[in-house]
């Protein structure tokens, strides 16, 4: 009966993990360029550039820096406005000093928004 609870947890928790995503800008390829690349929930961006959220770095890396690759995560045309705000767009700190990554405004998401536009 424990293990049982210990599962349903475990389950919970990882649907609430979503607040804390970071969003990174990638190119075609997965690659993490500047987030100017993809713009904002508002405006800029391109077919050719994609917003990840809740990736990963291939091979498991945990810095995840401009000319990485991600894996895995919800990748979102960064030209589909209506997807990034539903997948709760960003938070107001607006990004990283670094000009890649921004933390999510995800409250209730849990959608899973997929790419609009081949790969």
């Amino acid at each position: 009966m424990n293990l049982g609870l210990v599962a349903a947890f475990a389950t919970a928790f990882t649907g609430c993990g979503e607040d804390d995503d970071t969003a990174y800008c990638v190119d075609r390829n997965d690659q993490v360029v500047e987030n100017s690349s993809c713009g904002d929930e508002f405006s800029g961006g391109d077919n050719d550039h994609f917003w990840v959220y809740g990736a990963a770095g291939v091979g498991g890396s945990k810095a995840i820096k401009k000319g990485s690759r991600l894996a895995g995560g919800s990748k979102i045309l960064s030209t589909n406005k209506s997807a990034i705000t539903s997948r709760g767009g960003f938070g107001s700190s607006g990004g990283s000093t670094s000009g890649v990554g921004k933390p999510s405004g995800s409250s209730s998401s849990g959608s899973s928004s997929s790419s609009s536009g081949g790969g």
